[in-house]
């Protein structure tokens, strides 16, 4: 950094590409609970940890098409996964659902 640059401006330029990430990030959440597939994948996963075949029954769906749902909730973190030998358990991880919360709650009514 230039000794006679104040670091103010460069700060605030990081600040606000915080905020956008964080913007961009909660667009990602929206998207993802957007399908009403994955919403219903988050709603049996909130009561257990589950593998793909678990999810299986609940849906009118094949496995891969389970799977790339998956694939859709984990890159927004909304639900990680555990090995234990060749199985992949499931869970959900609510921390994204609560941000989103926390940025819609001005918005409602009272």
């Amino acid at each position: 950094m230039n000794p006679h640059t104040h670091p103010e401006p460069e700060l605030r330029l990081w600040r606000q590409r915080a905020i956008v990430r964080r913007f961009r990030y909660q667009d990602d959440v929206f998207h993802a609970v957007s399908d009403s597939t994955r919403r219903r994948i988050l709603a049996v996963l909130r009561s257990r940890e589950a593998r793909v075949s678990d999810l299986l029954p609940h849906f009118d769906l094949m496995q891969p098409a389970i799977s790339k749902h998956l694939g859709a909730l984990r890159s927004v973190d909304l639900v990680s996964v555990k090995r234990s030998g060749r199985e992949r358990w499931y869970c959900l991880n609510a921390r994204p659902l609560h941000e989103v919360r926390q940025w819609l709650e001005p918005f409602r009514l009272t």
